[in-house]
């Protein structure tokens, strides 16, 4: 009888922003292995977009699907892949970072 390998808790980025500001994301640049998964939480409409490259599956996420798979076979580790979150026609630029 083999051993259950415990699931993975996402790893949580959460946006915040004040009208005509930039949205601010906690953690700015987030780091996570592997077998990881990363949950963006806003309580109103946001849309992250990773424009050039994505380490996930998708290149988009929104309420509704705003947690990622886990990052793809192919990815680079130790390398910032930038995503764009806006919240009411304000952007920021955070990156994931995946480690081995």
């Amino acid at each position: 009888m083999g051993v259950k390998k415990p699931a993975n808790m996402p790893k949580i980025v959460k946006f915040n922003h004040k009208p005509h500001e930039e949205p601010h994301a906690d953690p700015e640049d987030i780091v996570i292995g592997a077998e990881d998964r990363v949950k963006w939480d806003y309580p109103g409409d946001f849309v992250v977009v990773f424009e050039k490259e994505t380490p996930f599956d998708s290149w988009y996420f929104y309420p509704g699907n705003n947690m990622s798979s886990k990052p793809r076979g192919d990815v680079e580790y130790d390398h910032p892949y930038k995503y764009s979150v806006h919240i009411d026609g304000k952007r920021r630029d955070p990156n994931v970072i995946i480690r081995p």
